[in-house]
């Protein structure tokens, strides 16, 4: 009798023990299960904007959808999603050409890859007070503020200098600058850009070379470049390009500025 009252007195402890222990163990899960529903509620919200955008751009780029649908979609997009919602500048833009013409909206679309595309390379003819010549570039990263060329070759020579006097100029550089775009498709570029050009940039009498005398009468070993011109983007992935460069001189014993003028392309 006595042991069974130990055992019932030893049960009904170990209930009291475990009883908060269970009934935590069944509120957690249900504070899981709020704070996660939660989540997929704020993830639905964004999911279905980005749905919605894609579905925008590809109704936008259609023939056959008319003018009307296509301005009843993104107003719709733009009434449902005024908040908190990144792509609402661009859809407002998008429905204001829209109203204008559709194919507007397509070129502004279609155009927004001219501005942020990397170049690979670039290839330019020059002509300037060191004569005729040429460069190349490879890799110039672009962003939507600002680009960098990254590495360029540049050469020129000539002889027909006063004094029966001949140059050269050639210089590696690397450049960062701003692009100023002329119109909503990104086709039409302005870029004004500085850097740093190292180099050699020479002039020598020829009567003295022709002798044998390696007396230079100019000589720049580095410079401050700068270029300003006009880029037009055909395609995605060509660009003609026509400008001015002039290298200012910094480490130098006379100063000659070497002034260009250049037409090319770029890819």
């Amino acid at each position: 009798m006595v042991s069974l009252a130990k055992k019932t007195l030893f049960l009904s402890l170990l209930i009291l023990l475990i009883s908060p222990s269970i009934m935590c163990s069944e509120e957690l899960p249900n504070k899981y299960k709020n704070l996660k529903a939660m989540r997929n509620r704020l993830q639905t919200r964004e999911d279905v904007i980005e749905r919605r955008w894609e579905n925008i751009i590809k109704t936008v780029k259609s023939e056959d959808l008319s003018q009307e649908k296509k301005i009843a979609i993104v107003q719709k997009f733009v009434d449902e999603f005024p908040t908190k919602n990144k792509h609402l500048e661009e859809a407002e833009e998008i429905l204001s050409k829209l109203k204008i013409s559709g194919d507007d909206a397509k070129k502004y679309l279609e155009g927004k890859k001219y501005r942020t595309k990397t170049e690979w390379f670039a290839l330019s003819f020059f002509g300037g007070s060191y004569g005729l010549g040429g460069s190349f570039t490879l890799v110039t990263l672009r962003w939507r503020y600002f680009f960098w060329e990254v590495y360029r070759v540049q050469a020129t020579g000539a002889s027909f200098f006063k004094d029966e006097m001949a140059g050269f100029s050639a210089n590696q550089k690397t450049m960062v600058g701003i692009p100023i775009f002329l119109d909503k498709t990104y086709r039409h570029e302005i870029r004004i850009s500085t850097g740093l050009s190292g180099g050699l940039t020479i002039k020598w009498k020829k009567e003295l070379m022709e002798a044998g005398d390696l007396y230079f009468v100019d000589n720049a070993f580095l410079n401050l470049p700068f270029d300003v011109s006009y880029v037009f983007h055909v395609k995605e992935n060509f660009s003609f390009q026509v400008g001015a460069s002039l290298d200012l001189p910094i480490v130098f014993e006379n100063f000659y500025p070497v002034v260009n003028g250049f037409v090319g392309f770029r890819i």
